[in-house]
């Protein structure tokens, strides 16, 4: 009954093999129904045929029956502009904003180092110039000649030639805590500095699910154990008192001969994930002769020349009272966001300072009980939302920080344009001038741009919306979220802003169900264009996109060996409407039609499971995914019993076949390419697929539309003979695979492992329980993220 094409495979030579051959899938050119074209037909109707035969047009986008959909504006003219001056894509790379999906934690190190590209090593400069207003000559000078373990230039207690690099952590660890006790940074009053040997310390990872423990941990060598405003216990108390939440900074050591630039950027990465409030993060490696100063932003890594601890015995200190500062704004967090924090080292309350609409200070309340939001990467936007409470009127918004690419449009000033539009997120207010990643690295004159690229620290306000669509209740839900979110996205169409960036976190489910237009709210505009964005712009962003929703032309653009990636064709329309495919796809054959997850059939187990794989078997299970013609029955034998009696099926084997039509042709004509215009644009190479936009749009909306007025039919549950539960989340957001959001839990559990190699297991849960009006939920607002609690001692 199933098709008998193999599993995509994990070595899937893109070279050779990026597109599946005739022995990997069933032929895609054979007729499917009656009335409805094959990939062949569409690809000779809009790239082949050079004649305008616009009925030929019509027919390859088309199917027999065209569902009738109210009448709406066009897009038409808006489409013409982005298909008259963009034609080259944004340039993709490696990030940790793939790696829920591609593997354990171990796979995660390899990842970063790759995200990281290796860092950009300062000049020394940057290093003489750190921390020098901390403390004077003749205070450093004073404490190495009074200290006891300083003498005739050398820290005595530090072996000349050690064995092996953890005889270094001893003595580092006592130099460290004689520095603290000397200037006065291990003291009452939230000015507590301690350093801990860590090495054997299973210091735990931010759990990977929502309300459930995970077993990724690292170990550093030494840490930083910290008090104050920015620090809170660790969620497993009980076994250590430091964490990833009270680390001021982390040391890892080496032997002399081994040093290298090998600093385990996982570390960092965690103490940006869970202090959701810093700018940057620094930390030092050290040997039993030298050491060197890591710094990492949202522009990446960059790391210091060596210098000699023993002969630069004043620097090393300086670098210690700077890396372990009791003055939060030098040790690299935003002191905007202040928490307070009770006797037993737990968060009690907080507020966050901005800007409101007429550019006046404001404070808002933070809001205790609901999770902080932080993209999981450390290179790219960093994003953090925070939940907060206007403290007069008592509403509730979603202050979104996030650092921009500069060269790029700020989100805000898309927003600004569309406020007040049904089915997009409504801006409050905006806060600019609040930091750039160049402020904190000396001078970047030197570096080339793919060294370096500077980013701005942006802050936006919007008003609270529901949950993200991953956690629908009902049909009814998912339907009508995913019709309104891609109503809107087509009105975005019309101010020329195309959104780039389509994902389940960034569809959110409406406050009110019966409010349409408003059903499912589009967010996260920091990765749109508009139609006047030249070749030149198209290189300001690091990636695009969310990878489990790729569109195929990106994920073979990122493949491809015989096309450069300035060549590769720019994101489009018809991507982002790919993307609202493969959510549809993804959330039906994920979960039963009450949002519970369910039991993996032959098609997940063969198809999706492979999505969030390495990029080349997420290309040929994406391929093979939407090519496959199946049956009712075929679909039904993968899908929860739950669908069977909802539109649901009918929609998604109406929605894959349109789709396919319109994305196989993209794939086979992705080499071709027009030469740039003397203005900087280039003509589109899909531009006779993508001008028939009314149609696409129509088409699709008219396919929710029947199906909603068959679920409106339905009669509708009785809430009292429903039993909510919280359930487990492991397919959307599990390990592996997209864990997002994610939560520091109440108790963590750990495992065996190193501080190189840790594993990760782990779920998220939501509620199940439909509901008319829906109370404002965690609204997510970027892809790829982790969802930190602000207390992660309590739950």
């Amino acid at each position: 009954m199933y098709p008998t094409s193999p599993p995509p495979d994990p070595h899937l030579d893109p070279a050779t093999d990026l597109v599946p051959t005739a022995d990997d899938i069933p032929s895609q050119v054979e007729p499917t129904d009656a009335g409805h074209p094959t990939a062949d037909h569409v690809m000779t109707d809009f790239v082949a045929n050079d004649d305008g035969a616009d009925a030929a047009d019509e027919r390859a986008v088309i199917v027999a029956v065209t569902p009738v959909t109210p009448a709406r504006e066009s897009s038409a003219a808006s489409v013409a502009s982005f298909i008259k001056s963009q034609d080259f894509a944004t340039p993709r790379a490696h990030t940790t904003h793939a790696s829920r999906e591609t593997g354990n934690q171990t796979e995660i190190r390899d990842l970063l180092e790759l995200e990281l590209d290796d860092g950009v090593q300062a000049d020394k400069a940057w290093l003489g110039s750190l921390y020098q207003d901390l403390a004077s000559d003749e205070a450093v000078e004073e404490y190495l000649q009074n200290c006891g373990l300083y003498q005739k230039k050398r820290w005595i207690d530090i072996p000349v030639a050690p064995a092996s690099e953890r005889v270094l952590y001893r003595p580092y660890r006592t130099i460290l805590n004689s520095i603290f006790n000397h200037f006065g940074l291990s003291g009452p009053g939230g000015t507590v500095r301690r350093a801990i040997d860590t090495h054997r310390k299973h210091l735990s990872h931010a759990s990977t699910a929502r309300g459930n423990p995970t077993t990724q941990w690292t170990s550093p060598d030494i840490s930083v154990e910290a008090s104050g405003h920015s620090f809170t216990l660790p969620s497993n108390i009980t076994k250590y008192t430091i964490g990833y939440p009270n680390m001021a900074t982390y040391l890892d050591g080496k032997l002399d001969k081994d040093a290298g630039k090998d600093h385990l950027p996982q570390m960092g990465s965690q103490m940006f994930i869970q202090q959701p409030n810093r700018k940057f993060v620094r930390s030092l490696l050290f040997t039993e002769q030298k050491a060197c100063v890591f710094h990492f932003d949202r522009s990446g890594a960059q790391y210091s020349p060596f210098f000699d601890v023993h002969a630069g015995a004043a620097t090393f200190v300086r670098i210690i009272l700077g890396l372990c500062s009791t003055d939060e704004r030098v040790l690299g967090f935003d002191d905007s966001v202040q928490w307070t924090v009770g006797q037993d080292g737990k968060r009690t309350g907080g507020a966050l300072k901005t800007i409101n609409s007429e550019g006046e200070p404001v404070e808002y309340d933070l809001v205790m009980g609901e999770a902080i939001f932080v993209r999981s990467s450390i290179r790219g936007r960093g994003t953090v939302c925070w939940p907060v409470r206007d403290r007069e009127k008592g509403k509730r918004f979603i202050v979104k920080d996030y650092w921009m690419s500069q060269g790029r449009t700020p989100e805000y000033d898309y927003l600004k344009r569309v406020k007040g539009m049904d089915g997009v997120c409504n801006i409050i207010s905006y806060e600019t001038g609040r930091g750039e990643t160049k402020d904190y690295r000396g001078s970047t004159q030197g570096f080339t741009s793919t060294e370096f690229h500077n980013r701005k620290a942006i802050r936006i306000v919007i008003d609270a919306y529901g949950t993200s669509i991953d956690n629908f209740t009902s049909p009814e839900d998912l339907l009508a979220a995913l019709r309104d979110a891609i109503a809107a996205h087509e009105r975005l169409n019309f101010q020329n802003i195309l959104h780039r960036d389509i994902s389940h976190s960034n569809v959110l489910i409406g406050l009110d169900i019966d409010d349409k237009g408003n059903r499912g709210i589009l967010i996260d505009l920091d990765m749109a264009i508009g139609s006047e964005r030249t070749i030149a712009d198209l290189g300001e962003d690091f990636r695009t996109g969310t990878p489990l929703f790729w569109p195929l032309v990106a994920l073979k653009g990122f493949l491809s060996t015989s096309l450069a990636p300035e060549d590769a064709p720019a994101h489009d329309y018809l991507d982002d409407l790919e993307a609202f495919f493969w959510i549809y796809f993804f959330l039906i054959f994920m979960f039963k039609s009450n949002g519970e997850e369910a039991a993996e059939g032959d098609i997940q187990k063969q198809y999706v499971v492979h999505w969030r794989a390495a990029p080349e078997a997420a290309w040929k299970a994406k391929y093979l995914s939407i090519q496959e013609d199946w049956s009712i029955e075929e679909l039904k034998a993968s899908l929860d019993q739950s669908w069977y009696s909802t539109p649901c099926i009918e929609l998604f084997v109406q929605f894959r076949k349109y789709m396919c039509d319109l994305v196989l042709p993209k794939c086979k004509g992705i080499a071709m390419k027009a030469e740039p215009l003397p203005d900087g644009s280039a003509p589109n190479r899909f531009a006779k697929i993508l001008a028939a936009s009314d149609k696409h749009y129509t088409y699709i909306l008219g396919l929710f539309d029947d199906a909603l007025k068959k679920v409106e039919r339905a009669p509708r549950p009785n809430p009292e003979d429903f039993q909510p539960q919280r359930r487990p989340r492991t397919r959307s957001l599990g390990p592996a695979r997209q864990p997002e959001p994610v939560i520091i839990p109440q108790d963590q559990g750990l495992s065996r492992g190193s501080k190189r190699r840790t594993q990760e297991a782990a779920e998220e849960e939501s509620p199940t329980k439909p509901k008319r009006k829906r109370p404002i939920g965690r609204s997510g607002l970027s892809q790829s993220v982790t969802a930190v609690s602000q207390d992660a001692g309590s739950g």
